[in-house]
């Protein structure tokens, strides 16, 4: 897997819990893994200490969605280990404190 350019910022939220967005090529990236990826440096923990994303999204479908011959237009919303997660075609994955009022579920 390649590095991404991640942007990490501290919400100021009590438990040190971050917001961050995952910059990534849809050609070259796995969304799944990505959004794990993702949620994992928002939780400050490994991304085999997340709870299993298809507890919340099925991940094979975030990979079909998310092919690189998407839409940038194309988002998907959900919440999942207390954060809220958009994956968008853009090529941006984003994960936010829940309850922050970025992300509608």
């Amino acid at each position: 897997m390649r590095d991404r350019e991640d942007t990490q910022t501290v919400t100021g939220r009590p438990g040190g819990s971050n917001s961050i967005t995952h910059h990534c090529d849809w050609t070259e990236d796995d969304p799944a893994l990505a959004t794990v990826e993702a949620l994992a440096v928002a939780r400050n923990c490994e991304p085999t200490d997340c709870p299993p994303l298809y507890d919340a999204v099925d991940p094979d479908a975030l990979n079909t969605l998310f092919d690189g011959t998407q839409s940038p237009a194309v988002e998907v919303s959900f919440t999942h280990a207390q954060f809220d997660v958009t994956v968008a075609g853009t090529g941006t994955v984003t994960v936010r404190p829940a309850g922050d009022g970025a992300v509608s579920t």
